[in-house]
């Protein structure tokens, strides 16, 4: 007769060693598998908030957009966990790393500014995170 936390030990050991003799999971393959979600999810209207990172002279930057346009840009030395937080505490819980034609439109934008071709922008800003003076001016 066999105790049950024998039983349980051999079973948890035999997983452990399954597991430990799986093969690595393969990047490229991992992140197709993400892309393609982060795609569909998007495309069937379950993101509330797309975010993209956006290497620039200044370091990486965060860029969220909703559907009425750019709502949040994370500098630098901002904590990302942070402002993926915030966006989630204010705008939804819905908040996911997709393509979006704002953010994307906002990366080239900025690319032209650094580079020197653009001085000013031309994009929708969506301005629920703003508070105070500064939206009673631009609504």
């Amino acid at each position: 007769m066999t105790n049950t936390n024998e039983h349980q030990d051999s079973s948890y050991v035999r997983l452990e060693a399954a597991l430990s003799a799986r093969a690595p999971t393969d990047r490229t393959a991992w992140e197709r598998v993400r892309s393609g979600l982060a795609s569909r999810a998007a495309a069937e209207g379950l993101v509330d908030v797309a975010f993209e990172r956006h290497d620039s002279p200044l370091g990486s930057i965060l860029l969220g957009a909703t559907d009425a346009g750019l709502v949040r840009i994370g500098l630098p030395t901002e904590d990302e966990d942070e402002v993926l937080d915030e966006l989630a505490r204010r705008l939804s819980v819905r908040v996911l790393g997709a393509p979006h034609a704002g953010v994307t439109e906002a990366r080239r934008q900025l690319d032209e500014y650094f580079d020197g071709s653009r001085t000013s922008f031309e994009l929708p800003l969506d301005w629920q995170l703003t508070r105070g003076f500064r939206r009673d001016l631009a609504v």
